[in-house]
């Protein structure tokens, strides 16, 4: 059965998992025996010439997910200690564009309305799933799953929540724009009683769990008959209900008093914070101007070189935990030399990588190597990302001057070569474009262009289909989860490439396809494993993509203000830390 494991809310075993989860990433460094992104004197490293496959320099970039603020430790905790009432004020960088779960393509949206909707289960912080809506679930065999679910769970429109509220729930998504969300899996669902609900997939399907955390579930009314429009307001059954939404200026929720969990020693029966308001604020700077004043209780988005000082700051905490974020290039496989693996693995190796965490991130964020996040331990460990570094992918402008030289001698094609790096107006992208940019033409075999577009713009330049046959190199940011899979098949299967998501350059090939349609059919994760470790290889010799730094997440709160507050891995789950009584997690606010 998947009820909730006891063990899970015991935060001394939670602590150990993660350690397990983490492997040796809790102590050693993605440059680890791989060195350090030492430069040849132009790019700010501090080592040599990079020697014969590593990234020259000593410095070691350890992967710490156990910060204070990172890891739920509720062991102490007393609901009688939580204090009740009060605003929460926290930030949002964008405007919320979407109310229905089905329309939601931003993260933005996602954040808002995560505390209106629920799913069946839900991740904790280190990716192990917990009922929420769901009483207790298991798996009848390999392609089908039970959910029983909680009895008595209201709508906040007062519609009991149904099996068929589930079932409706799944179906809408087909034809709307997050169809893939479902239908990649679903091959359709029973409902057994009032509530119990059997769904299906088509095929073994490994990321059931974490594609089924992820659908929000809605009442049947929100149907084409039915009296509730989610896309004027949102309706879920979750502990806050919609208030208002100012566009471009703020999105408010009040507390749900008629939220359906009954409390425990721990956590109270409602949420402890009454109303909840996030500000819609842009700009970074501003951001943190506003927590400095105590205008704010929460910023989510600080500058990197505004971490430190932060940090300093005795009037705020700062939570810190390695996230599923990272930023990565894109080749034009469909223009020549690109076409060249060889090449493509030389442009790679002149990659700065470590010069861009330090100069760029201000050290907040680790040099990425392999496509998965090392916050998946076993399917992405240190010792993957260094082997990567060594073989293919390390900083070694030495080696990559030397193969592109005999390229360019074969192809008959005259230095410098002329491209483009085209990327959206991301300040911290933009930076280290510009220093691969500088990478690439100290060779003296470059001449390299740079462009940056508004976002939309962007957008729609680097889906168009024939985006692969463009002499431009595309800088991108991706944020996978706490399935390997969500890091890798939307960018490298060739049924994802564009103008589908997100296979930018329109990669194919029938190795790589195999693999990750494999990863998605094995059950046992030792297995997979192994899978999604054998692929990191092998897009790493391909490299269609050149991967450039893990991010790490960054929560500010107010100390004095803000209790118990913890940062999530993931964006769209950021503001999980207020109320999730599913895994004994609360947070609250003093008043002073």
């Amino acid at each position: 059965m998947g009820s909730q494991p006891t063990e899970d809310t015991d935060p001394s075993v939670r602590r150990r998992r993660l350690l397990g989860l983490l492997g040796s990433a809790g102590i050693a460094g993605v440059a680890g025996c791989a060195g350090g992104d030492g430069g040849d004197g132009g790019d700010g490293g501090d080592g040599g010439d990079g020697g014969d496959g590593g990234d020259g320099g000593d410095r070691d970039y350890s992967i710490e997910l156990e910060s204070d603020l990172a890891n739920p430790d509720n062991s102490d905790l007393s609901a009688d200690d939580v204090s009740m009432g009060g605003e929460f004020v926290g930030t949002l960088s964008a405007d919320v564009a979407q109310y229905d779960p089905i329309q939601q393509t931003d993260t933005t949206s996602v954040k808002a309305t995560l505390h209106i909707y629920e799913s069946l289960i839900r991740p904790d912080w280190v990716g192990e799933y917990h009922n929420v809506l769901a009483e207790e679930y298991e798996q009848v065999d390999d392609t089908t799953w039970e959910f029983t679910l909680r009895e008595g769970v209201e709508f906040h429109n007062g519609d009991e929540l149904t099996a068929e509220d589930v079932q409706f729930s799944l179906e809408r998504y087909e034809g709307a724009p997050n169809e893939a969300d479902v239908y990649t899996w679903y091959d359709g669902s029973e409902v057994v009683d009032e509530y119990t609900i059997e769904i299906s997939t088509d095929g073994a399907y490994a990321p059931f769990l974490t594609d089924i955390s992820g659908i929000s579930i809605v009442p049947s009314a929100a149907g084409e008959d039915g009296d509730v429009d989610l896309e004027e307001e949102p309706v879920g059954t979750g502990p806050y209900v919609f208030d208002e939404h100012e566009n471009d200026d703020m999105w408010r929720m009040q507390r749900n008093e008629d939220y359906w969990f009954e409390g425990s020693d721990t956590v109270p029966d409602t949420p402890p914070i009454e109303t909840v308001t996030l500000e819609i604020i842009v700009e970074s700077s501003s951001q943190v101007a506003a927590i400095e004043a105590g205008d704010v209780d929460m910023i989510n988005s600080p500058q990197p070189g505004s971490i430190s000082d932060l940090e300093d700051n005795d009037e705020v905490d700062v939570a810190e935990v390695l996230g599923a974020g990272t930023d990565q290039f894109f080749y034009p496989l469909g223009v020549e030399p690109f076409d060249n693996k060889e090449f493509r693995q030389a442009i790679t190796q002149l990659i700065p990588r470590e010069s861009i965490v330090d100069a760029v991130y201000d050290g907040t964020s680790i040099p990425a190597y392999g496509a998965i996040s090392p916050m998946l331990g076993d399917y992405s460990p240190v010792e993957l990302h260094e082997e990567i570094a060594e073989e293919w992918a390390g900083y070694n402008p030495e080696r990559a001057t030397e193969t592109i030289e005999s390229i360019f001698e074969e192809e008959g094609i005259e230095a410098p070569f002329e491209t483009t790096i085209i990327t959206n107006d991301n300040p911290q992208r933009v930076q280290w474009c510009e220093l691969i940019q500088e990478s690439m033409q100290s060779t003296e075999l470059f001449d390299v262009s740079l462009d940056q577009f508004e976002w939309n713009t962007y957008l729609d330049r680097v889906n168009a289909d024939d985006s692969h046959e463009n002499n431009e190199i595309i800088a991108l940011g991706w944020s996978g989860g706490w399935d390997p899979d969500s890091y890798v098949y939307d960018i490298f299967h060739t049924d994802q490439a564009s103008p589908a998501c997100c296979n930018t350059n329109s990669y194919s090939n029938e190795t790589a396809d195999e693999l990750l349609e494999q990863g998605l059919e094995q059950l046992e994760e030792e297995d997979r494993v192994e899978t999604y470790q054998e692929f990191q290889r092998f897009i790493a010799e391909e490299v269609p993509t050149a991967y450039i730094q893990f991010s790490y997440v960054y929560d500010v709160v107010r100390a004095d203000r803000v209790q118990n507050w913890y940062a999530y891995p993931n964006d769209s789950y950021e503001l999980l830390g207020l109320y999730a009584p599913y895994v004994d997690q609360v947070a609250w606010v003093e008043d002073e």
